[in-house]
């Protein structure tokens, strides 16, 4: 995932890390399968110290070059074997990984291993049930095993006492809020605007905090744009389309060849 591009996985990926940041404050952190490392810098803003790792040793070098700071390192090095002791971190960033791989209890038993005994996982994961509802049991390209719901939280469950599960959704909308932090999420489902039919939504991803101490309070977090930035961006990207198209030939055959017309127009009027 390029944060630059943006779009819907942006906004997932971006969401998590938002709501990990909440953890991190003077922690050691691990954020296993870093990718190109936006969100390793992102969390090293209070963290006492980051460490992103990632399979892909070219990408690995993008991160190294891409992002800048006194607390943050990167490292290539697999799930199954991590170039650190036991008890090192604490709090672990395992985000859209654990799919990726096939021995998953092998997965989870090293992010264990590295993580004190008082530590925090942070971890999710598609909802199986729901990100291949329209073609379940094809697993999406670079995914080796998805799971349901009750799955992940069988995994989790038997390496940590304490889990709490959070569900994650991509939602367009306005949010209406009480200084209470309730928040309902409904979808709307128009028909011909002359009513409103609400239902319960389907998460697409689910999260799991786990401990084997007592867990920190949860809240709920919603990730959103400024709209003066979204109308800055949209500004900007007109005038690059405007540019293409006075720049491109046809444009510039056509605005040749009525160029005399345009002339002679303008002498006419006056």
């Amino acid at each position: 995932m390029i944060p630059e591009i943006g779009g819907k996985a942006a906004y997932e990926h971006l969401a998590r890390y938002a709501y990990a940041s909440s953890f991190t404050t003077n922690k050691c952190v691990l954020d296993i399968a870093c990718g190109e490392g936006y969100g390793s810098f992102l969390l090293s803003k209070n963290s006492k110290k980051i460490v992103g790792v990632d399979l892909n040793e070219e990408v690995i070098k993008h991160a190294s070059s891409k992002y800048k700071s006194n607390n943050l390192s990167f490292f290539a090095a697999s799930i199954f074997n991590l170039p650190f002791e036991d008890g090192y971190f604490d709090l672990i960033i395992c985000v859209e990984t654990i799919e990726h791989v096939m021995d998953q209890k092998s997965a989870i038993s090293e992010l264990k291993r590295v993580l004190k005994p008082g530590g925090l996982l942070f971890i999710s994961t598609p909802e199986k049930d729901v990100y291949n509802k329209d073609g379940l049991g094809n697993l999406s390209h670079y995914h080796e095993k998805e799971l349901t719901s009750t799955e992940f939280i069988d995994l989790i469950s038997i390496f940590f006492k304490r889990i709490e599960v959070l569900k994650q959704i991509h939602i367009d909308g306005s949010l209406i809020y009480s200084d209470l932090g309730n928040i309902s999420i409904h979808n709307y489902v128009s028909g011909g605007f002359d009513e409103f039919i609400l239902k319960d939504v389907e998460s697409e991803f689910n999260l799991i905090i786990a401990s084997n101490n007592e867990l920190p309070e949860f809240a709920s977090s919603f990730l959103y744009r400024d709209y003066e930035l979204i109308k800055t961006e949209i500004d900007y990207l007109s005038k690059i389309k405007v540019n293409k198209v006075l720049s491109g030939f046809r444009y510039r055959v056509i605005n040749f060849l009525f160029k005399p017309i345009d002339y002679f127009k303008s002498l006419f009027s006056k």
